[in-house]
């Protein structure tokens, strides 16, 4: 059992079914993090999601653990996702609706900010927290978009992305926003940084872009050095022709047994035998 080929399939089958892995944590009762784990091959689903995870994803548990994508798929996505049950809370109406008459009744003007929003998110439910977004999206920045986006829905949390995505984006504001945003917006934003892009970035982007985008981000870094623990990291999500790239960049003597071992699941054959050959047994 590979963890970090079961890892790979999960994000690959994850982004086919659309789903963030937000939405996907959301729908299995766990943390966005404990996705990212999974994804990153860092640790595996719990048993007792197995079941439910492989149904959301349309494959076998046997095909799931495997790391293969064999077997027969099923049903698309649910019609709708659920929201976590810490999170359902109700208030009445009255609490949640300000309007423009309330204002006028006060003798004071009361104005909120980025900083009163972020601090209220996580006590508010989502369509009280977009509406206030909504009066300061014309003064928002990154560091706030990604201090919310954990609890603003998706289509409001892309539609912010996409007023300020004009500016200058800062890559790490990229990995912060990534498990909550789809496809579409992510490979805009990831455009958008390329020249500010760097391995460690890359290989924390892996479990959300597309194989044809990182593709495009290992062609961007091709005149800078891989680290061979960053490639060894980013080997279950390559394409073979492009891991092969990678690993011929390496410079002599970065690459060592415990990288290899890392890679040996991911290489053509006939490459790993051109790098074996200059070890000596002992």
């Amino acid at each position: 059992m590979d963890v970090r080929k079961i890892g790979a399939l999960i994000s690959e089958l994850r982004r086919n079914k659309d789903y963030t892995q937000g939405e996907l944590a959301n729908l299995l009762k766990v943390s966005h993090q404990a996705v990212s784990k999974w994804e990153r091959g860092e640790s595996l689903p719990d048993i007792g999601l197995l079941p439910e995870l492989s149904s959301l994803l349309g494959i076998t548990i046997d095909a799931l653990l495997s790391g293969e994508a064999a077997g027969k798929e099923r049903d698309g996505r649910p019609a709708s996702l659920e929201v976590a049950a810490d999170s359902e809370e109700h208030y009445p109406e009255s609490q949640l609706e300000l309007t423009a008459d309330d204002a006028a009744d006060n003798s004071e003007q009361r104005t909120i900010s980025w900083e009163h929003i972020i601090t209220l998110a996580p006590f508010l439910p989502s369509e009280t927290l977009e509406m206030l977004v909504e009066t300061l999206e014309g003064e928002t920045d990154w560091s706030s978009l990604s201090a919310l986006a954990p609890f603003l829905g998706r289509a409001s949390l892309e539609r912010l992305v996409g007023k300020v995505i004009t500016g200058s984006v800062d890559a790490r504001q990229i990995l912060a926003l990534a498990p909550f945003l789809g496809k579409e917006p992510l490979d805009q934003l990831v455009d958008h940084a390329l020249d500010n892009l760097d391995w460690e970035v890359i290989q924390g982007l892996c479990p959300f872009v597309d194989r044809a985008t990182l593709s495009k981000l290992v062609q961007q870094e091709a005149l800078h050095n891989p680290d061979a623990g960053v490639i060894a990291g980013l080997a279950p999500f390559l394409d073979r022709s492009d891991l092969a790239i990678l690993v011929k960049r390496i410079q002599s003597g970065q690459l060592d047994p415990k990288h290899l071992s890392a890679l040996a699941p991911f290489l053509p054959q006939e490459l790993l035998h051109e790098l074996v050959l200059p070890f000596k047994a002992v």
